[in-house]
């Protein structure tokens, strides 16, 4: 059986969220023939970080960057080394950034409103909601297994990105995971992470 459902409604069930994601002749793993995306004119993206198989341009996009990294080894809790090889995140991937600040305030007695004493900034927190796509070289359970062995580091992971760029996040914690398959959707798994912003401190 195949999907025959376009990204944006598969977000909109799997998330309530709406956004104009499209995917053309929806989740077919070849292209049709003679089909060129050469001549189409992109008048509100001027460039983009990544590309889709399709050649289409993806926004704001979110990579995970190979290096050795801890991981608990299952049978001595104890930890150890793993190489890992970067991993593009995958194309139909939302992001939500938030931060507060750490303030303490303090009341004032016979005035109004409080006194801030502004100690730093928190973390940021990234919400990522995402749909995992069968693709003509990797199917979408070949690419949750690699995602589940990036959630299972005991570590902090590098990522690369525009969006996390512009925010100055070179590096990421996912503290939650979770992912299901949406009925009768063959071939689309949808995932959701939430990933802490992690500085280097230096004492």
């Amino acid at each position: 059986m195949d999907a025959r459902f376009g990204v944006a409604p598969l977000l909109k069930a799997a998330f309530g969220v709406n956004t104009p994601i499209f995917i053309p002749w929806a989740f077919q793993k070849k292209l049709p023939p003679k089909l060129k995306f050469d001549d189409v004119e992109f008048n509100i993206i001027e460039e983009s970080d990544r590309k889709s198989w399709m050649g289409t341009p993806i926004m704001f996009s979110g990579s995970f960057l190979g290096e050795n990294y801890n991981v608990y080894d299952k049978k001595t809790g104890e930890l150890e080394k793993v190489s890992m090889s970067n991993f593009d995140l995958p194309a139909a991937t939302v992001f939500q950034f938030r931060r507060a600040k750490n303030l303490v305030r303090t009341n004032v007695s016979g005035a109004n409103g409080t006194v801030k004493e502004l100690y730093g900034f928190d973390d940021w927190v990234i919400d990522v909601k995402g749909l995992i796509l069968d693709e003509p070289n990797q199917t979408a359970k070949e690419q949750l297994e690699e995602l589940i062995k990036w959630q299972e580091l005991a570590d902090s992971i590098s990522v690369s990105g525009d969006l996390f760029e512009t925010l100055n996040i070179e590096r990421v914690c996912i503290n939650e995971f979770e992912f299901n398959i949406p009925q009768g959707t063959p071939g689309v798994i949808a995932y959701t992470m939430t990933m802490l912003s992690d500085d280097p401190l230096e004492f």
